[in-house]
């Protein structure tokens, strides 16, 4: 017995077959633009200043409170590497317009910046300069500002498609 193929989905017949009655889903085709990164570099300063003083603040610890903005910066730094990375190494143009070896310095860079940071964290707890709690939360900021971005824009999205629905 010949089990027959699976059907392959098109694209164009689906559209044509909803009806224009369904809702709409919210389309994230290019739901971050090219100015996403910098706005998120912005708000995580003042999130993160934010962040300093308060917990300075509550603390009264210089150790604390350097360790919360060493962590801030930490993440701060590694997500622009990390775009530097992407826009240098990994566009399109970028693969057209130099070799293989044009590109590796930076990618040796990107393997290196790891050893450098662990080593700097290893001797920052040994000499007792860094409260590694303070570090891991001023870390996490960043992502956290890139997660409530996208999930407002989300929301945003969300909240106009279904807005013109109900007009």
């Amino acid at each position: 017995m010949k089990v027959p193929p699976p059907p392959v989905a098109s694209f164009e017949s689906a559209r044509q077959s909803t009806p224009a009655t369904v809702s709409r889903r919210v389309k994230l085709s290019a739901p971050l633009d090219a100015g996403f990164l910098n706005r998120t570099h912005i708000t995580s300063l003042w999130v993160g200043a934010l962040a300093i003083m308060i917990a300075y603040a509550q603390t009264r610890s210089l150790r604390f409170t350097f360790s919360l903005m060493g962590g801030i910066a930490l993440g701060a730094l590694l997500l622009k590497s990390q775009e530097i990375f992407v826009r240098q190494v990994l566009s399109p143009v970028a693969k057209h317009a130099a070799g293989k070896f044009a590109r590796f310095p930076l990618m040796l860079l990107l393997g290196l910046k790891f050893v450098i940071v662990m080593a700097l964290m290893g001797i920052s707890m040994e000499a007792g300069w860094l409260a590694p709690g303070a570090f891991v939360i001023g870390f996490f900021v960043q992502q956290l500002v890139v997660v409530a971005k996208v999930t407002g824009r989300f929301l945003s999205l969300k909240t106009r498609s279904t807005g013109e629905e109900s007009s």
